[in-house]
């Protein structure tokens, strides 16, 4: 099995720990990331201070292949990142001019006038591969430092995923050898999370060693992930829907109607009953289920449409 790669995301914003922003950021670069083989090992949220800065890019170095760092890249005095990260890597900031002509295009767009802080955004420190920017007026540092890729991004969310789509995740393909990841979900309903843990115990303690599953509840039910990395011999998606296969029969009677599944569910759509129905029937906001299984008995309660949490859709 090949060696996972691993990384660290470091978010930077006073406003962040305050309270009054929400970090979205990580959660879309954590997903990105698994999709292309890398899994993130640690999120940390920090404060606009170089002291801060600097412990948490070297905490993060020490543990992790790839750091990526959002925030504190604007153009006002308490953006300190950059100049952080020159003192950090040892260099001095120098003019890149094609990051200045970006910008000086964004403002000629706009028909606004440039001020001279907008300028500096364009200074950049000499040992960093700039990360170009068409959305903003501040570009992206991209360091290798003793093995690590360290990126430094805006905090500002279209940004970011510009810059990650463009740039950064292609340049991370190349550079390391990244398994494939492959996950499976599943979402059921009706059972608590222990109760459910408890009904798959068997099946969940013979997984393969390669193979690994979380429960995630929310408001809906529980959703079970499956995530699988390649063991070196078998097909890794043939090896999870042989998996998901015993897993089927074991929860069948509590799997949503409206889930995306591995599987084709016991639930078909039917018309609402006049009376009280001889099979099971489930409400949900796409209509009207009935199941043949087993697991339920001849008759069950109908539940209004409105007791489905709409997060099931």
């Amino acid at each position: 099995m090949k060696k996972e790669t691993l990384a660290e995301i470091i978010t930077i914003g006073d406003e962040l720990l305050y309270g009054q922003v929400i970090d979205t950021n990580s959660a879309w670069m954590g997903e990105e990331l698994a999709k292309i083989g890398i899994k993130v090992k640690q999120i940390t949220s920090i404060s606009d201070s170089p002291t801060a800065i600097r412990e948490a890019l070297a905490a993060a170095m020490s543990r992790a292949d790839v750091v990526l760092v959002t925030g504190g890249l604007g153009p006002t005095k308490d953006d300190l990142t950059k100049h952080t990260l020159a003192e950090f890597f040892q260099t001095e900031l120098q003019l890149h001019q094609p990051s200045l002509e970006d910008v000086e295009a964004i403002f000629k767009r706009y028909n606004r006038p440039m001020l001279e802080v907008n300028r500096q955004q364009a200074f950049l420190p000499a040992n960093c591969t700039p990360v170009r920017n068409v959305l903003g007026t501040a570009p992206g540092m991209l360091f290798e430092e003793q093995g690590t890729v360290i990126v430094s991004m805006p905090g500002v969310p279209f940004e970011m995923k510009r810059m990650m789509t463009d740039t950064v995740l292609p340049h991370l393909q190349q550079h390391f050898q990244l398994p494939q990841i492959i996950h499976k979900v599943v979402q059921t309903v009706g059972l608590g999370e222990s109760f459910l843990a408890e009904r798959i115990a068997d099946w969940e303690n013979n997984l393969p060693a390669n193979l690994k599953l979380a429960y995630l509840p929310h408001l809906a039910g529980v959703r079970l992930r499956l995530t699988g990395l390649p063991n070196g011999t078998d097909n890794l998606e043939e090896q999870m829907q042989a998996q998901i296969d015993q897993l089927a029969p074991l929860i069948a009677d509590h799997v949503s109607p409206l889930a995306k599944l591995p599987w084709k569910p016991p639930w078909v759509p039917c018309s609402k009953p006049a009376t009280s129905p001889s099979l099971p029937l489930r409400a949900a906001p796409a209509g009207w289920w009935r199941t043949n299984s087993p697991a339920y008995p001849a008759a069950q309660p109908i539940l209004p449409a409105a007791w489905w949490p709409t997060a099931m859709k």
